[in-house]
């Protein structure tokens, strides 16, 4: 939640990696929408089994996105020749936001799209659902 709660994600290596291994956890998106802490774990020989935390917190920005909206937060394995995790891309991890930009009441029931503004398109959206339900 902007401004709000944290999640936390754990990272743990399945082998011994033969060396070091470090993983930088990036968010892509600009402006950033995510900050990741630490944003950089080390891996080696002794703790690969040993899961390290990374806290997420969404950044508190003043734009109104769509409520929820998501994010993603990608990892760069960086490893030494010959380790097994040499050449390695993990997936992604998907991160919704929950929006915090609409005043302390926050959405007004008519505003359809969460865009925080009642308009025409706000009307659109509800003549197309209405029409629907018939």
């Amino acid at each position: 939640e902007e401004g709000g709660a944290t999640d936390a994600l754990t990272v743990v290596l399945t082998a011994d990696p033969s060396g070091t291994v470090e993983v930088r956890i990036e968010e892509p998106c600009q402006p950033a929408q995510l900050v990741a802490a630490p944003s950089v774990l080390l891996f080696n020989s002794e703790n690969w089994q040993v899961p390290q935390t990374v806290t997420v917190a969404a950044v508190d920005d003043t734009l109104m996105e769509k409520n929820p909206h998501e994010s993603t937060l990608t990892f760069l394995v960086i490893a030494e020749p010959g380790s097994p995790y040499e050449g390695f891309v993990p997936d992604p991890v998907t991160v919704q936001i929950l929006e915090n930009d609409c005043g302390v009441w926050g959405y007004n029931g008519a505003d359809i799209n969460q865009d925080c503004q009642v308009n025409i398109e706000d009307l659109s959206l509800f003549a197309l659902q209405w029409l629907d339900m018939r």
